[in-house]
């Protein structure tokens, strides 16, 4: 059964999805080629070719974060792009990494996250039940993030400060193998997973570049 009839379904569908290349930004794509010193991605033999303007913007975007030098004739990659390049995940991402391994105090929660903006839908919305004095009462996962943000300078971070917080209040209550109070506090099992392994892979790649890089870990990974 469909929602839509047969003629739409054979005259407007596509017959295969599009590639992911030609669907999403290439920023990172781009980071990694110039990575490799293949300066000129017109000219590069894409099994499929992404549109030349989206090559354009990704790289305007890059030399805004440093990682190009707008400077020169085919836009070369920087020291800075280096870095960031090491690290599999959106270059405005890694930007922020790369910048906060100079201050270790601050390391641990741009690593938390950047883990957490990586993973898709990690917070569920409505009610959920808690035990409180010996008595069940309803909170609204609503009401409950917009006491995380807190106050003063940490309104303008809005969401980020949600997700952050998210994340530390499992670190704080939870041990490393039990999600169960997932629920508690509104966020998906599987997301919570996914943004451990994310931690730990960037942890440990941190560690191979850098060499002070999270000497001192604060938290379970």
């Amino acid at each position: 059964y469909r929602l839509y009839s047969s003629a739409v379904y054979n005259d407007l569908f596509s017959e295969y999805t599009s590639p992911e290349i030609v669907r999403k930004p290439v920023e990172d794509l781009v980071l990694q080629l110039k990575t490799l010193n293949i300066d000129r991605l017109a000219n590069f033999p894409f099994p499929t070719s992404p549109d030349l303007k989206a090559i354009h913007v990704a790289e305007q975007i890059l030399i805004q974060l440093n990682a190009l030098d707008s400077k020169s004739e085919t836009k070369k990659i920087t020291e800075l792009g280096r870095r960031m390049s090491a690290f599999p995940i959106n270059p405005r991402y890694s930007k922020m990494l790369v910048i906060a391994q100079e201050n270790q105090d601050l390391l641990p929660y741009v690593i938390a996250l950047v883990a957490a903006l990586s993973v898709n839908e990690v917070l569920t919305t409505g009610q959920v039940k808690i035990e409180k004095d010996n008595q069940e009462i309803n909170i609204n996962l609503d009401d409950l993030r917009r006491q995380w943000i807190g106050q003063g300078e940490s309104l303008l971070l809005g969401d980020i400060m949600v997700l952050l917080k998210a994340v530390g209040a499992l670190d704080h209550q939870n041990s490393k193998n039990d999600l169960s109070i997932c629920t508690h506090y509104g966020i998906r099992p599987k997301a919570m997973t996914e943004i451990r392994k994310i931690r730990r892979q960037l942890i440990q790649i941190g560690k191979n570049i850098f060499s002070k890089f999270l000497k001192n870990i604060g938290f379970e990974i």
